[in-house]
């Protein structure tokens, strides 16, 4: 599993944190970049995506690593667990561009942990991922 919020992106942000003005807003911006590269690294190298979708509205974050992987050809599977209405109308879960997204990869929202990792294994696999 990649994942670009681990220990390593975390303790980037902390360090930079601790410096004094002007430093800190330079540093900032260099993790900034460093983490934006690596998240983009890291959509390049995986088989498949699992994608957060919980809230109001989807992540922006989020929502971009869903079109970043849809475009490269990768699966996305999506997991709400959050019962709030999320999407333009009752056909949709979430936001109906990252919807078009997902499904469009072969993939679907689904609502339990279990199922989304499920998923996202077997579509992974059968795109030729391990």
């Amino acid at each position: 599993m990649l994942d670009p919020w681990d220990s390593a992106s975390a303790g980037w942000f902390a360090a930079a944190g601790l410096l004094s003005e002007p430093d800190r807003t330079a540093r900032l911006a260099e993790v900034n970049e460093r983490v934006g590269r690596r998240n983009t690294d890291l959509l390049e190298r995986c088989d498949g995506v699992l994608a957060v979708l919980d809230g109001v509205d989807v992540d922006s974050g989020t929502a971009a690593e869903i079109g970043y992987a849809r475009a490269r050809g990768k699966p996305v599977v999506g997991l709400r667990t959050d019962l709030r209405p999320g999407g333009e109308n009752p056909a949709t879960p979430v936001n109906l561009q990252v919807a078009h997204f997902i499904f469009a990869s072969g993939g679907r929202v689904c609502t339990d942990v279990a199922g989304a990792v499920s998923l996202v294994r077997e579509l992974a696999r059968t795109a030729g991922g391990d």
